[in-house]
């Protein structure tokens, strides 16, 4: 179906049937959000049952237990893994700099924040959607977080792959933005607002309008006001018109070639515009179709839909419900123990207001007729072991259910060994297998997003400076028509969970003891700074310890002195007077020899002289 040849009226009629399609489904949303969110902020309903003066004392375990989650799930992004369908060398240098390109905007675009936001969500009402979008003031696209009530989708959609439409309800737009965004329709608008555009500057209405992406077109409605249809913004229907040559070697290179390719190609649009024998045209997408530009999911679901049948919330309501109980169970028993003060009036003449004031003084003092015989205090009895027993139990089925037992929040146990603790903390993170899923399953999506943004919207160069491995900035620079045929975005599935950096630091001890492991890999597993740098000082240090560090003259005498290595003053001063009487002995049977009397004079003298240098030195 065409969208754009509906009439105005048509176009509402179709935004309202879709929005009504699936309300039942999202109403579970709005009611599920509502009670989970008293329950998250520690203020549940049961709190308004608590008689006014007894305790109030809560253990909010669900807050603990969900953030902890959360916190777990965004410890990392899912990594990014570009595939070519080629082997060169061109096509694995694009694949490598896709994927740098992508982890450093998740960085900048502050993706794990939102994530942490949007799982938040997903916990509270059984739903969680990102929107990606061309940011106009930044010139490049962003991701924002949804709010689920606000969003429609298919009845039966699983993900942003399946679902035929999605309608955002935006509230809190101003009445002066929305005629930005829409001028031509700025009669319709204050009209139907009851604003005059004067008041706009001075009261700064808001209003709602809803935006519906449906069949590759995205419609604005206004309170019953069609502002816009217009063709999906971030999807390439134009392309470049090709010959079968052209679009052979298009297609079969890439890099600064292809892009080269690419430029000649663009200058002769002009001249195949009216063209169509002979000429295939080149869309710049990724997507087979024209998404809704949302990213969804939920989880704990049983039949095919958006929004999940229960949430882990509800399943431990009635286990916090009753933890709080015997919290205050605890708490009013505490008071009970302190004493309950009882005054018989026929004995004790001191007022109540006096009474009160000494009760409420720890160190205050009764005083009065008759207060040794009327005042008395009767204390209670301490609770039997089944109500913190019952608490304690309460308290680790919810932790079970959640799956953060004690292990995977990072607490440690006194007795537990490195091999213990992983073990512990794996099975925590097998019970969170659908979220691990949910959450790669959202970074594919919006990394798919990326690259279908970079096809569509950078055409011109773009510098993107990312961080290495190594800790060093390099600057990439992206071009759609630099880019190839083939590439698949994937993730590599369960690197969200973060790296339990205590245990491989133990068992890196453990194996560096045992001699199984290279100082190296010892330094690589304890995540040091540079550990090639310190591997190669702490085998320099075992060799020879003042290798690693420079010393001058002076203090390398001091050492070898200290040492034992080196002789004092006193004993280099006899030292050298022996080997000048060895020399001179030396020196006095060479020239007495007949090999020397038999010399010519000059040889000789040569050879005295010689005799004399070497004594000057030793001298």
């Amino acid at each position: 179906m065409n969208i754009s040849t509906l009439k105005d009226d048509e176009k509402i009629r179709l935004i309202k049937n879709r929005w009504d399609e699936s309300s039942d489904l999202f109403s579970v949303v709005e009611k599920t959000f509502e009670k989970n969110l008293k329950i998250w902020k520690n203020n549940p309903e049961w709190l308004k049952e608590i008689p006014k003066k007894r305790s109030k004392a809560r253990d909010n375990r669900v807050f603990l237990a969900m953030e902890s989650v959360i916190n777990t799930l965004t410890g990392r992004p899912s990594k990014p893994n570009v595939i070519a369908d080629k082997e060169t060398k061109e096509a694995k240098v694009i694949a490598n700099d896709l994927q740098d390109f992508f982890l450093t905007k998740y960085q900048d675009l502050k993706i794990k924040g939102k994530m942490r936001k949007g799982l938040r969500w997903l916990f509270l009402s059984r739903f969680i959607c990102f929107k990606v979008f061309w940011h106009q003031d930044k010139d490049d696209f962003d991701l924002r977080v949804c709010d689920p009530r606000k969003i429609r989708v298919s009845r039966k959609a699983t993900s942003m792959y399946d679902t035929k439409f999605v309608i955002e309800e935006i509230d809190g737009t101003s009445i002066s933005d929305l005629i930005e965004k829409f001028p031509e329709k700025k009669e319709n608008i204050l009209k139907k607002s009851g604003y005059k555009e004067e008041q706009l500057v001075i009261d700064n209405p808001k209003d709602t309008y809803k935006e519906c992406w449906i069949d590759g077109y995205v419609i604005w409605e206004y309170s019953g006001i069609i502002l816009g249809c217009d063709p999906h913004p971030y999807w390439d229907w134009d392309g470049m018109k090709m010959n079968t040559q052209e679009m052979i070697d298009f297609r079969e290179t890439e890099g600064e070639k292809r892009g080269t390719i690419a430029k000649d190609i663009k200058g002769k649009q002009e001249e195949r515009k009216d063209m169509t024998e002979g000429y295939e045209t080149y869309l710049y997408n990724y997507f087979d179709n024209p998404l809704p530009p949302y990213i969804f999911g939920t989880i704990l679901d049983i039949e095919e839909g958006p929004v999940g049948a229960t949430s882990l919330i509800e399943q431990v309501e009635p286990l916090q419900e009753e933890i709080d109980k015997r919290k205050r169970q605890i708490s009013d028993n505490a008071e009970m123990m302190n004493g309950v003060y009882k005054i018989d009036t026929k004995f004790c003449k001191i007022s109540k207001a006096d009474a009160q004031k000494a009760k409420s003084n720890p160190r205050g003092m009764w005083y009065g007729e008759g207060v040794k015989n009327g005042v008395s205090i009767e204390t209670g009895k301490e609770l039997p072991s089944f109500v913190k027993d019952d608490m304690v139990h309460s308290t680790i089925e919810l932790d079970n259910i959640f799956g953060t037992q004690p292990t995977f929040r990072g607490e440690k146990g006194g007795t537990e060994t490195a091999t213990g603790r992983s073990i512990l903390r794996e099975q925590s993170y097998n019970r969170l297998d659908e979220c691990i899923d949910l959450v790669d399953q959202l970074h594919r999506g919006i990394y798919e997003w990326m690259y279908q943004m970079i096809l569509v919207k950078y055409t011109e160069k773009r510098l993107i400076k990312t961080l290495g491995g190594e800790k060093a900035t390099r600057t990439l620079s992206l071009m759609r028509d630099e880019m190839m045929d083939g590439i698949e975005v994937k993730i590599i599935p369960g690197q969200v969970m973060p790296e339990d950096r205590l245990f491989k630091g133990e068992r890196a001890k453990e194996e560096v003891i045992a001699g199984i492991i290279d100082p190296l890999t010892y330094f690589e597993e304890t995540g040091r700074d540079n550990p090639l740098e310190m591997a190669k000082r702490a085998i320099m240090y075992k060799i020879n310890p003042l290798s690693i560090i420079e010393l001058g003259e002076k203090e390398h005498i001091n050492l070898q002195q200290a040492a034992g290595t080196m002789p004092t003053p006193e004993q280099q001063n006899a030292e050298k007077a022996q080997q000048l009487s060895q020399f001179t002995q030396q020196a006095k049977e060479l020239t007495d020899s007949p090999e020397f009397q038999k010399l010519p004079p000059d040889q000789q003298e040569l050879a005295l002289k010689e005799l004399k240098n070497q004594l000057t030195k030793l001298s």
